[in-house]
């Protein structure tokens, strides 16, 4: 086959060849498919349709491997002329076909013949046509044999004749003389032409059977060649066999190697290469899971966009969004760079302004947007520079602000209206300016130390200030009067936020303190703990709902602000000798910028889980809706919460009598089954919020809920009473499930797709039991899975009803298949008791989580996760959203866990590539990381 890929180079190096697909798979067209998908999986071969007659293709997929795979280079040596015979054949072939199979085109006479001898020895197979034309050419040579061989017996006859007739005309004219010799004669010649005809029998007897033996030998003598054929071919079948595994092996080490060093860099601070690396390594090299892993833990990482200074020898210093337009301006200078301030977009990560202050100073400043985002100002940081203020379309300098050298300014903000401008010196000095005419309004001595930070409150009525003094003031704008002083840190004020209402202020300290006041009486509402390191900047996100904290511990955290409940981090690559962080949101809220060692980081926090907030004490479940289009929650706090899924917003409230156990959608979604402890099964409907009790269910404390697929039928069991219900909804009919010799709990009820039965484990401890399966309109066990991993405690059915997924009480889970019972795959990679499984939406993935907080995401036909991930508190049960994006986690804590997963590896790397904007490795980076060369 691989003969047949490669065009031989005369005096030049052999290269690929194209070959439709037909032609190759024609040669043995029960195998080829699948030796042809092997190589394919194994990289050997691409495939691809031609471009006039869109028929399938395949070739070689890389020209390295003619030259580096020695055994490829062996066959190509050794069938040189045999190639080169067969594409002659080939063509020749190929005019015979699309002349109608005209026999003028066939092979004749010493042409023919020296094919046919090739066509013996020669080991190259050859395909459906190739061969029809030389066994047609065969026929017609035969035929031409045949006309032959009868030409010659007529001539021969004739001239029998003739001779017949002399000889009867000479015995006509000799008879009346030698009568008695004539007679002699003939009788003597009668008993020789008896004699001659019975030798002449004999001998066509005998040469038919020396024929037949010589066909016979002839067969026998093709049918060793035929054995002896397909016995090397099977030989050369193993030993490719054995090659491919033997590379493939090599390929898989080397994609580990590769997975690994992809997270070196992330870890380094670059998941963006570490993105490239990995994307590279899936789709070049064979599967394996360590570098899926590592690509999905890097791509999370990998901003939404990356803004870059102009000059490599920058470094940043602010930066600031528009409040009006999608632009974010960045202050930035160098060892041989003036202060400049650079405005980017931050959509195209093109830079659109470039503004350079033209001032001897080389030191660190700040900047802040007017109201109308049409102004910037600039402010020096000890630094004899006045505060300039900029108009960002033309880069003009429009006014300057002022001030004795030793009264320099470190920071400012324009006041709501864009009428003034608040400014903070290093004499301690807070100055307020007419923000048209550039002339100081007051002067308020507000710290002894110099002022780090300024702040002006949304609502205009309020001053913010923070110094190194280690305290942060509050300050009546129109009076000037002192209000509150915001103390208990021990390092320089480094941040100050507003809440929009302006009711609430968050101020950061260099003791890594982070808390938020109550603006009105001064009071510390509570502190944001969490970071490792100096947190550097606090902001306040426009729809009031999140802080975000940025820190030289290498993540910038978001917060709940209400309560300062910690919701999830970002990775924000500063490093540990930056000495100043900035971070801000778009005005919209839904992107965050970070400033970076080498880049600026823009974050689409948009596409982050919604903050489901309302619960007051854990939660025992959490389900998306069959739609996807809300999640409901059941807590301790005897309330199910029902949210949009989008935005987070609570949708309705659903109390129950007691702390609620479970909780089950029904098919679609206009129902909610829910258990509370004591108190039964209670059926919701979800637009009335009304709902019914269940006959029989009063009393029991359902901890297992499954409704089937049709929505017809509910199951429930109870792990405290040990006992399992099957009601039907249409009737009312309620149905216990029956155990015989033995009493378990049967846990984790779930369905078959077509809802006429279900599995449950059968949880004892100390005990290996068995799944049971169950019939759904009798209650009757029906079948069982038996195995020797301990108790069944947990069961799944896959969407498509193709597998059942089992873990069991010694930490491991089983896959089986459904219709054979067969089991198919083993997972043994938790280390602590199992608390919850779920099949993903495409059914080829299970989530997983146990007691040791530790979620693991799989692919079931392996033994290794894909994903990890660990949730805050105890979890108690996990669901796959209908999209099969995210994964979220019930848990101790009144907020559900939000975790990003891919279902497949197709998503991922699709989802990888839209991250980095279609970027790929350079030949510098692949020859650096020692990719296959293409």
């Amino acid at each position: 086959m691989f003969l047949r890929l490669v065009t031989l180079g005369e005096g030049a190096e052999d290269t690929r060849r194209r070959v439709m697909r037909s032609e190759v798979t024609s040669i043995q067209p029960e195998t080829a498919p699948g030796v042809l998908g092997a190589f394919g999986r194994a990289r050997l071969l691409t495939f691809d349709h031609d471009p006039e007659t869109r028929e399938p293709t395949v070739e070689v997929a890389h020209e390295a491997l003619l030259q580096e795979w020695r055994r490829l280079r062996s066959w190509l040596d050794n069938s040189r002329a045999d190639i080169r015979m067969q594409r002659v054949l080939a063509n020749a072939a190929s005019e015979w076909e699309s002349n109608q199979h005209n026999t003028g085109y066939l092979l004749r006479d010493t042409r023919l013949d020296q094919f046919e001898a090739w066509a013996a020895s020669s080991n190259i197979a050859l395909t459906e046509l190739e061969a029809d034309y030389l066994a047609a050419s065969l026929v017609e040579r035969r035929a031409r044999q045949v006309e032959e061989d009868k030409r010659l017996a007529r001539e021969a006859a004739t001239e029998r004749r003739s001779r017949n007739f002399l000889r009867g005309l000479v015995a006509v004219l000799t008879i009346a003389t030698i009568v008695a010799v004539v007679l002699t004669i003939f009788a003597f010649n009668q008993r020789e032409e008896a004699r001659y005809s019975a030798a002449t029998a004999q001998a066509e007897a005998l040469a038919r059977a020396t024929q037949q033996g010589i066909a016979e030998s002839e067969a026998d003598l093709r049918a060793t060649q035929q054995a002896i054929a397909e016995g090397e071919a099977n030989a050369r079948a193993t030993a490719e066999a054995i090659a491919i595994e033997e590379r493939d092996k090599v390929l898989r080490q080397a994609s580990v190697t590769l997975a690994g060093k992809a997270r070196e860099l992330k870890e380094l601070g670059d998941p963006e290469l570490a993105v490239l690396l990995t994307m590279a390594v899936l789709e070049e090299y064979p599967y394996t899971p360590q570098a899926e892993k590592v690509l999905a833990e890097s791509v999370v990482e990998v901003p939404t966009a990356r803004l870059k200074p102009g000059n490599g020898n920058s470094s940043w210093l602010a930066v600031a969004w528009s409040p009006k337009e999608n632009r974010i301006a960045t202050a930035i200078f160098g060892e041989y760079l003036e202060p400049t301030i650079l405005i980017h977009d931050p959509q195209t990560e093109t830079e659109i302004l470039e503004i350079t202050l033209g001032v001897d100073c080389s030191t660190a400043f700040n900047i802040a947007w007017s109201p109308s985002g049409d102004r910037l100002i600039a402010i020096p940081q000890f630094c004899d520079f006045a505060p300039q203020v900029l108009d960002v379309q033309s880069g003009e300098l429009l006014i300057t602000l002022a001030s004795e050298p030793e009264q320099a300014n470190f920071s400012a903000a324009w006041s709501p209206d864009g009428k003034s401008i608040l400014t903070g010196s290093l004499d301690g000095t807070l100055r307020i300016w007419d923000a048209q005419s550039g002339n100081k309004l007051r002067d308020i001595l507000a710290h002894d130390n110099y002022l780090t930070r300024v702040a002006w409150s949304p609502a205009g009525d309020l001053l913010a200030t923070g110094s190194d003094d280690d305290k942060a003031k509050l300050w009546d704008s129109q009076t000037g009067e002192l209000l509150h002083i915001l103390s208990g840190y021990q390092g320089d004020i480094v941040g100050l936020s507003w809440s929009p209402d302006s009711e609430e202020i968050a101020v950061v300290s260099l003791d890594s303190t982070t808390m938020v006041w109550n603006a009105k009486t001064g009071e510390s509402l509570f502190s944001l703990d969490g970071h490792d390191d100096q947190v550097r900047d606090v902001a306040w996100s426009p729809d009031a709902e999140t802080i975000a904290t940025d820190s030289r511990d290498g993540l910038t955290r978001f917060w709940k602000a209400d309560t300062g409940k910690y919701l999830f981090g970002l990775q924000n690559q500063l490093e540990e000798q930056q000495v100043l962080n900035s971070i801000d949101w778009s005005p919209n809220g839904d992107q965050l910028v970070i400033m970076g060692v080498e880049y600026n980081q823009v974050w689409d926090i948009s596409t982050k889980p919604p903050l489901l907030s309302g619960h007051t004490r854990g939660l025992n479940a959490a389900q998306w809706s069959p739609d996807g289009k809300l999640i409901a929650t059941a807590g301790l706090d005897n309330m199910i919460g029902i949210w949009d899924a989008f935005t987070g917003e609570m949708k309705a409230t659903l109390q129950q009598t007691g702390e609620v156990e479970d909780i089950a959608w029904s098919p679609d979604g206009s129902q909610l089954a829910a258990s509370s402890l004591g108190g039964g099964l209670q059926v919701w409907d979800i637009d009335s919020q009304t709902y019914h009790t269940l006959p029989g269910s009063e009393g029991f404390s359902f901890d297992n809920l499954s409704w089937s697929p049709l929505g017809s039928k509910f199951v429930a069991s109870s792990k405290k009473d040990l006992v399992s219900f099957i009601w039907d909804l249409n009737t009312g009919q309620v149905k216990r499930l029956e155990q015989e010799n033995l009493v378990c709990y049967l846990a984790s009820p779930s369905w078959s797709p077509k809802g006429d039965r279900f599995i449950t484990g059968c949880e004892m401890e100390g005990k290996d039991s068995p799944a049971r399966f169950w019939d759904a309109e009798t209650g009757r066990e029906l079948n069982r899975l038996e195995s020797n991993d301990g108790s069944s405690q947990l069961v799944a059915w896959s969407p498509d009803g193709q597998w059942i997924a089992v873990g069991y009480s010694e930490m491991i889970i089983r896959i089986y298949e459904a219709a054979s019972l067969q089991p198919m795959g083993r997972f043994s990679r938790h280390h602590d008791r199992l608390v919850d499984l779920r099949f993903s939406p495409n059914s080829q993935r299970v989530v997983s989580i146990d007691a040791g907080r530790r979620g693991l995401v799989w692919d079931i036909h392996m033994e290794d996760e894909v994903w990890s991930f660990q949730t805050t508190r105890t979890p108690s049960s996990i669901d796959w959203s209908p999209e099969g994006d995210y994964v979220i986690a019930a848990t101790l804590d009144p907020l559900p866990m939000f975790e990003q997963v891919w279902q497949s590896l197709e998503t991922l790397l699709n989802y990888a590539a839209e991250s980095v904007k279609g970027r790929e490795l350079d030949a510098k980076q692949r020859q650096q990381f020692g990719l296959l060369q293409e």
